[in-house]
């Protein structure tokens, strides 16, 4: 089967077999890698990153079976996957016939952008929260606490000055 992909009135024409070899590249191995452990850094898992990537690198838009070949995956996880992907407008497909076909929105800035907030409100503070009920329930060991929460705070501090400063640049 071909997979047909129209860029500005052209047709690009791609066999599945040519799609296979390139993510079989080397360079485009490394890039997927590279992608994967960006997204797992910022929340993603690694399937889901697998998917992103798989669509950011790839030159022409993919259906829901071109990507479960490509991943290694059922289409009935790709497509679950794909409903979170598109929740979190990472990707967006278009209809041809009646089949989908699906592209990312290089969206690196937009996500690296949100995680000094999302690392604050999901790890700092609970963490500054759960260490002075320890510190409390361990007077012994204030001293110690004391310098674990002086470190805390000091990356929530850095981290509110880095939410502030990327706000001012949007």
């Amino acid at each position: 089967m071909i997979v047909y992909f129209i860029t500005i009135g052209e047709y690009t024409v791609l066999s599945k077999t040519e799609i296979i070899n390139y993510f079989n590249q080397t360079e485009v191995k490394k890039a997927l890698a590279i992608i994967i452990r960006i997204l797992e850094r910022w929340g993603y898992n690694f399937t889901q990153a697998k998917i992103y990537a798989i669509l950011v690198l790839s030159p022409i838009p993919l259906n829901i079976l071109d990507i479960a070949k490509i991943a290694g995956l059922s289409r009935s996880a790709v497509s679950t996957i794909l409903g979170k992907l598109s929740k979190d407008y990472l990707v967006h497909y278009h209809m041809r016939g009646k089949t989908k076909y699906y592209t990312a929105v290089p969206s690196f800035t937009s996500i690296f952008m949100s995680q000094p907030k999302v690392i604050l409100e999901k790890e700092i503070i609970p963490l500054q929260k759960t260490m002075k009920i320890i510190m409390e329930k361990n007077p012994s060991y204030k001293k110690f606490y004391t310098d674990i929460l002086k470190d805390i705070d000091h990356i929530h501090d850095k981290l509110e000055k880095c939410i502030k400063l990327l706000s001012e640049e949007q």
